[in-house]
């Protein structure tokens, strides 16, 4: 028997295969569709990538050693010939055909070779997107769920990264104390306030929930959320939008400001400089998030 690895796109699970001689039935049944491209799987069926092969397929139950047949579509042969690691018998079907013999597969398969064998499968629908995706929901702590088809506005994780600006204290940056590459800083500690967070949290008379938009009406700024669209600077957008939030609460002036003027003349790449430079810095002017704001700080 020969032994492949197979793994579920859409799943952080991995099993183990077995490919054996196809059986000589033609199956119990037609199915259409089967066979198909993943992620339109359907019924009992699979969608399976084997190591060892480009491309995945949906991959029906076996039902009695028998696969469903197909509708005409194809001449590749339905066999019962993947079998799971421990099992005594094979549980999933193939399309089994001649390498290279891409004609019998399904319109948009191909006949791959593997030890002497051919499989129809399709161009693989995996992603990086599906992969983090699965990484996450398969994680017993997870206190959310990844969607991968929220990550459909990007092309890859290098369009990704292109909007991921942010220096860190280990950004070679970092590495000279001076305006323009600053050592690590830290925003300074409110030492009254810290003190009776401690003793509310101490007397246990926080609230059970709060909402900034609702304790604080008048700053219509809390609930605007600028879009970054494309970008590459989100430490200009979370610092400026975190400063016109808190300034409103503090003074009651509901005034939004702009990330373009941050972004374009403070230059930082930090959000706690920008913090601490923002008070005192003249603006450029500009809007942000396709928001006019105000030009002065």
């Amino acid at each position: 028997m020969k032994t492949l690895a197979l793994v579920l796109p859409l799943s952080a699970s991995a099993f183990t295969f077995t490919v054996k001689a196809p059986s000589n039935s033609t199956g119990p049944e037609v199915c259409s569709p089967c066979y198909e491209k993943p992620p339109a799987c359907t019924g009992s069926e699979t969608s399976v990538q084997i190591t060892g092969v480009t491309g995945d397929f949906c991959s029906p139950l076996c039902v009695q050693n028998e696969c469903p047949k197909g509708d005409g579509s194809f001449t590749a042969k339905p066999s019962c010939v993947l079998e799971t690691q421990g099992s005594s018998k094979p549980t999933q079907c193939a399309l089994i055909c001649t390498p290279g013999a891409n004609g019998a597969c399904p319109a948009g398969a191909t006949c791959q070779a593997i030890q002497g064998e051919g499989i129809c499968t399709y161009p693989s629908s995996e992603t990086e997107f599906t992969k983090i995706a699965a990484e996450v929901n398969a994680m017993a702590d997870a206190t959310w769920t990844a969607d991968p088809k929220a990550s459909e506005r990007f092309g890859s994780l290098d369009d990704v990264k292109q909007l991921c600006g942010t220096w860190n204290k280990n950004h070679p940056a970092f590495s000279s104390n001076s305006i323009d590459a600053p050592t690590y800083v830290k925003l300074p500690v409110n030492s009254a306030l810290e003190a009776a967070g401690k003793a509310a949290l101490a007397a246990g008379t926080l609230p059970s929930d709060y909402d900034a938009r609702t304790a604080h009406p008048n700053c219509t700024v809390i609930s605007k959320i600028r879009d970054q669209s494309a970008c590459g600077s989100c430490w200009a957008f979370g610092s400026t939008e975190s400063f016109e939030d808190r300034r409103c609460i503090a003074t009651g002036v509901d005034t939004m400001f702009s990330t373009e003027d941050t972004a374009g003349c403070l230059r930082r790449g930090h959000p706690l400089l920008v913090l601490l430079l923002l008070p005192p810095v003249a603006a450029c002017g500009g809007g942000g998030g396709g928001e006019e704001a105000a030009a002065t700080h």
